[in-house]
């Protein structure tokens, strides 16, 4: 026999010895099993509309079913009638990427890959009748995990590794249903990671070798050792120099990238702007509709602030990880996108006609409006932005340049017009015959609605200008 507990969740059952027990000091916890369940909840039983709110003091029992009362009618559940889902979801590896290509899971079964194959991402699809939202993933990767991993989002169907080392191992994908029935058999997918020629035992050999030989040599040619001890210690230097490069090299890379998005930062901007304005020299042509230009793009996150205020700093960091994704899908081999601080991103397009600014700002806009942003929240995130741009080089042949520096100041003043025009939008200032290249900034900065009343400067984009 039972408790039955109906509450705003669902309808739940308590097995009355438990609590008989529990009262005795013979258990530490009772047990509750969820049946019905108004949200769906993973592993808590199937989803039915039965308990929101209305009447949960008002039920009863008659004949082995309990009646309950709900604003949309009336639930009623067989108390003898109940069965647990006793099926696991079926659950298939489907493909596997590796070296940038995705193969058939099959077509990889028990190979070698090759040395340079270290980063897989694996895909497995899982068959439930009942409650498929419901289920439970785990997988590992024996040979590198120690234990099971439990993917939080089931929807995603999809994990990966990187810089595996070399060996054998076996994937292994475990599901569970919404009664939390687990599979006894995991699916598998076994494969070997071909080493190195420097991380075999015949290389380690080949050292001991050479190193033998020096010593032999060495004990042979005693009349030399201080031209050998020169030598030694020269040698040394060498490594420690090329050891320091490396971490010179690494050091370098992570002080120029963002930890929290993987993006590049200011500092490789500030090292990598020259370079690519002399390498693109020649491509760079009048600004305007015709010539080819390169393309900043300031790009603001709209109403940032109340995700962190109303979700936390966490959620606002994943919405900040899956934008950063989000933006790397719009750019193409030699474009690049830079974390500028906050919830702004900067885009650097390599040289491309001025005309293109306008599908550029409607792809960007709809990239991120179309994009559901799933961060752990009841339902997915759904955001905006507001987008800047500014065309380098800025001024035709003959005028006032202007540096890449001052480049990203005028895309920041026409992101700034954007947010003071509505948001959700995108907008450029294009110099025309009238335009001042001295004081163009600062004229933006004092009053950029009077600059394109009185023809002095073009506002390009989605916003409304003053002159409408």
């Amino acid at each position: 026999s039972f408790l039955w507990v109906a509450g705003i969740r669902g309808i739940y059952r308590v097995p009355l010895a438990d609590l008989r027990n529990y009262s005795r000091g013979r258990r530490k916890q009772v047990r509750g099993e969820m049946l019905l369940n108004e949200r769906g909840d993973r592993r808590s039983g199937q989803k039915g509309f039965c308990c929101n709110g209305a009447g949960l003091a008002k039920g009863f029992i008659e004949q082995g079913r309990l009646w309950l009362p709900t604003r949309n009618g009336v639930v009623v559940l067989d108390t003898q009638g109940i069965v647990r889902n006793r099926v696991p979801p079926t659950l298939v590896i489907e493909r596997v990427r590796s070296g940038g290509d995705w193969r058939a899971a099959s077509s990889i079964a028990g190979t070698t890959l090759a040395a340079g194959q270290r980063d897989l991402d694996f895909e497995f699809t899982a068959l439930s009748f009942q409650q498929p939202d419901s289920i439970g993933l785990r997988y590992r990767l024996r040979g590198y995990d120690t234990q099971w991993r439990e993917l939080e989002d089931v929807s995603r169907r999809g994990v990966n590794y990187t810089n595996l080392p070399p060996g054998p191992y076996v994937f292994e994908i475990q599901g569970s249903n919404n009664a939390d029935v687990w599979q006894r058999t995991p699916a598998q997918l076994s494969f070997t990671v071909r080493p190195y020629f420097h991380e075999t035992s015949l290389f380690y050999a080949l050292l001991g070798l050479l190193l033998a030989t020096a010593l032999f040599v060495g004990y042979r040619l005693q009349q030399h050792r201080h031209v050998r001890q020169r030598e030694v210690l020269e040698d040394l230097v060498q490594q420690r120099t090329a050891a320091l490069e490396v971490a010179n090299r690494r050091l370098e890379d992570a002080s120029q990238t963002d930890p929290l998005t993987g993006l590049r930062n200011r500092r490789y901007l500030a090292n990598q702007i020259p370079a690519d304005i002399a390498f693109y020299g020649r491509d760079l042509g009048h600004p305007g509709e015709d010539g080819n230009v390169l393309v900043f793009a300031l790009i603001d996150i709209d109403h940032f602030k109340a995700i962190n205020d109303t979700y936390g700093h966490k959620v606002g960091d994943q919405v900040l990880q899956q934008f950063a994704q989000v933006l790397g899908r719009l750019v193409r081999s030699g474009d690049y996108i830079v974390r500028w601080g906050g919830e702004e991103f900067l885009l650097l397009f390599r040289p491309m006609p001025g005309r293109h600014l306008g599908m550029i700002g409607a792809r960007i806009q709809q990239a991120v409006s179309t994009h559901a942003f799933h961060v752990g929240t009841s339902q997915p995130l759904q955001m905006t932005c507001s987008t800047g741009f500014a065309e380098y080089p800025l001024f035709i042949d003959g005028r006032l340049p202007l540096g890449w520096e001052a480049t990203v100041e005028l895309a920041d003043l026409a992101l700034y017009y954007v947010k003071q025009h509505g948001r959700d939008g995108w907008a450029a200032f294009r110099p025309n015959e009238r335009t001042d290249p001295g004081s163009v900034l600062r004229d933006l900065q004092d009053d950029s609605e009077r600059m394109i009343r009185e023809g002095r400067i073009v506002l390009l984009g989605s916003v409304t200008s003053p002159m409408d």
